[in-house]
């Protein structure tokens, strides 16, 4: 079946009315009832409709994105916010790296109570996390540096 021309969206709309009408009519008891047996039945009415419409729905053109200049922006935008506030988590935890390894230093030189904090791992688990962090705040600034590259 050639449908390059296609249906408007009103007459699938209109064909799907007509299937469900169909339907509703081919399940009600009143036609159960009938003593009707054509060559043709409701069901082939309903299966060519069907078929119909799923023709109609496959030739449809697909619809391609593309990134206006407003969109370009706020996804610049995005990954300036993204940049910026990552190398603040990062700033962050890199004072918090800084305090806990000196806090580890303070603990070894003058106190030697063993339940105290493990200021070590807490130091390498906020070094660990302001790397990420860094990590990310740079990948969000090259790619929007990628991004204007790619405009230019």
């Amino acid at each position: 079946m050639n449908t390059t021309q296609g249906l408007t969206s009103n007459q699938i709309k209109r064909l799907e009315l007509i299937r469900n009408s169909i339907i509703n009519i081919q399940d009600s008891p009143e036609f159960a009832k009938m003593d009707y047996y054509p060559d043709l039945t409701l069901g082939d009415s309903v299966q060519a409709i069907e078929e119909l419409i799923i023709e109609c729905e496959r030739d449809k053109p697909v619809k391609t994105i593309k990134w206006t200049v407003s969109r370009r922006f706020t996804l610049i935008n995005f990954l300036t916010k993204g940049m910026l506030t990552s190398f603040f988590v990062c700033g962050f935890f890199a004072c918090g790296a800084l305090f806990s390894n000196g806090l580890n230093e303070i603990n070894r030189t003058r106190f030697s109570v063993a339940d105290m904090v493990d200021w070590e791992s807490l130091g390498e688990v906020a070094t660990g996390v302001s790397m990420a962090a860094l990590a990310v705040s740079a990948g969000c600034a090259l790619t929007a540096v990628a991004i204007n590259q790619k405009e230019k």
